[in-house]
C-alpha cells in the first residue's frame, strides 16, 4: 500500500518540476518582453509551495518505507 502511494507521490512531484519549469520560464519569457509579471509570479510561488509539500509527502513516504 505505501509503494503505490509513493508512486502517486513521485508521479506529482515530477508533474509539478514540470509546472514550475514553464512557469519559470513564462515569467523569463513576460520580463524580456517587458509585460507585467505579477500574476505569473504569483501563480510560479503557489506552484512552488505545492511542489514543496508533494516532496515533503514523499520523502514521508520513502523514510515510512524505510522503517
Amino acid at each position: 500500500m505505501l509503494e503505490q502511494h509513493l508512486l502517486h507521490a513521485e508521479a506529482r512531484v515530477a508533474q509539478g518540476d514540470r509546472r514550475v519549469t514553464k512557469q519559470r520560464r513564462l515569467v523569463a519569457r513576460l520580463e524580456r518582453d517587458g509585460q507585467d509579471t505579477s500574476e505569473a509570479r504569483t501563480l510560479l510561488a503557489e506552484l512552488e509551495e505545492s511542489r514543496k509539500l508533494h516532496v515533503a509527502d514523499r520523502d514521508r513516504l520513502l523514510r515510512d518505507l524505510g522503517k
